[in-house]
Order: structure tokens, then sequence, then C-alpha cells
């Protein structure tokens, strides 16, 4: 993850250990220009091994029992390249709690070291397709 990123924004760390199984990580966003900007999720997947790994990502705002939630519909499997970096653009909300669900699947997947972190999407480099 490039340059220093404040640490409320980040959801997951490179430091974590290696994403073999579903996770669900949960941070809350508040103050600054985060809430006035649209926001965008980033996920750096360097590596997979396994058989027929597949990773699907969804992120969800939750308040007051309402919830929006955007998935990356599209498992990333083998047929990736690696590194890879997914940019899922979070629709702009008011909610504060923002679970992300890592839901992999296969047979001893491994996606290495992955990170996720927030940031404004204007930030962004989206990969081309």
């Amino acid at each position: 993850m490039p340059g220093p990123r404040d640490a409320d924004l980040i959801v997951r760390t490179g430091s974590a250990s290696d994403l073999t199984a579903t996770e669900t990580k949960s941070v809350t966003v508040t103050g600054g220009i985060y809430m006035t900007r649209p926001l965008c999720l980033k996920v750096l997947v360097p590596s997979q091994a396994g058989t027929t790994p597949t990773l699907k990502v969804a992120a969800k705002f939750t308040t007051d029992g309402k919830a929006i939630e955007v998935t990356h519909t599209e498992n990333l499997d083998d047929a990736q390249t690696y590194p890879f970096t997914l940019v899922l653009p979070l629709p702009h909300t008011d909610d504060e709690a923002l679970s992300v669900v890592f839901t992999v699947g296969g047979t001893s997947p491994d996606f290495g070291a992955v990170e996720a972190w927030l940031e404004g999407v204007e930030l962004a480099n989206v990969p081309a397709a």
C-alpha cells in the first residue's frame, strides 16, 4: 500500500496473516473529508494458490437497521493476473459503520497478505479491465 494512510481507513493490513478463509472486517468512518466525498474500497490481492481458489469482496454500510451493500460480483480466481488491485466505488452515505466481507472458496485457497483500505474516489487509479 503506497504512502501513509489514516489508520481509521485501513480495513486489512499487509502485516495480517495470509487470506486463506472467509473474513469480515469492520471500520468506522468518522469526520473529515471522507464524510463529504465519495469513497472507494481498494483491495490489493498479491497472489493466489490452491485448487480453484475464489475470492469475492462485499462492502456494507449499516446504520439504524438500514443497509447499503456494494459487492464485487465476479469472483477473483486463478484466471486473474496477480498481483491484482480491485477498486470498489462506494455510494455516498452518512453511515459510519462499514463491514467488508472477504468470501474465500476453493480447496486450500491462499491469496497472500491481502491489503484493503478506503480512499477518496478521486485518488483511485482504477486499473484497466
